[in-house]
């Protein structure tokens, strides 16, 4: 009978040898027991010490859309992505939650899309994504209250002119649109800033960025169309 075993005990007589280096592997391959044993002995085998680097993918909490008539879409929440080496036993991951749609103006405030909050992953990296700017509020008498919300991508514009876009953060979104006529801007997205109105269309919510991380590519932290 071999001693070479794949995980799971399964035998093989014709086993997939581990691949090099072992210090930073993540012991693929078939080990054989003297092996395993030898690693282990010189401190090689991969270890909560030296753990091969994992990859992550955070996003924010997105934003509410601005409330009322004509509200501005509500901008992404911050995306951010790379690689680290764990530190510890234990990663810890917080998800933000979305931000609340605004209030129309005849009722009580706020106007404006609440914005997300942040997410965050530590355990080897610290990886704080900042949550979406909300949307600036439709029909109301004040034109601040229409104007975009900063976060990780910023909220778009409720309609009028010379209002102002919620500005993103470099590196995890982008800016809202900007009202240009009667209708309302759309929300930044990690990969595309938000879309500007016309006299009839609200703005399209800013394109997400694209990654492979689950194995499928999948667009993730797009912003919201505004009305």
């Amino acid at each position: 009978m071999t001693s070479k075993r794949y995980v799971g005990n399964i035998i093989t007589d014709n086993p997939t040898e581990p691949t090099e280096p072992y210090e930073t592997s993540a012991a693929s391959g078939v080990w054989s027991i003297a092996e395993a044993n030898a690693y282990r002995g010189a401190d090689k085998w991969p270890t909560q010490g030296n753990l091969p680097p994992v990859e992550y993918l955070v996003v924010a909490g997105g934003s509410g859309g601005g409330g009322g008539y004509y509200g501005g879409g509500g901008g992404a929440g911050g995306m951010l992505t790379g690689t680290f080496s764990p530190t510890g036993s234990a990663i810890t991951v917080t998800v933000g939650g979305g931000g609340a749609g605004g209030h129309h103006y005849s009722n009580s405030s706020p106007y404006q899309g609440g914005d997300g909050t942040n997410s965050s992953l530590s355990g080897g990296a610290s990886v704080e994504p900042t949550g979406g700017g909300g949307g600036g509020g439709g029909v109301i008498p004040s034109s601040s209250l229409r104007n975009g919300r900063n976060g990780g991508s910023g909220g778009g514009t409720a309609f009028g002119s010379s209002l102002t876009a919620g500005t993103g953060i470099s590196g995890q979104g982008n800016d809202g649109g900007q009202s240009l006529s009667g209708s309302a801007a759309g929300g930044g997205g990690a990969g595309q800033v938000g879309g500007n109105s016309t006299t009839s269309v609200g703005g399209n919510g800013g394109n997400g960025l694209q990654s492979s991380i689950n194995g499928t590519a999948t667009y993730y932290a797009g912003g919201g169309g505004g009305s």
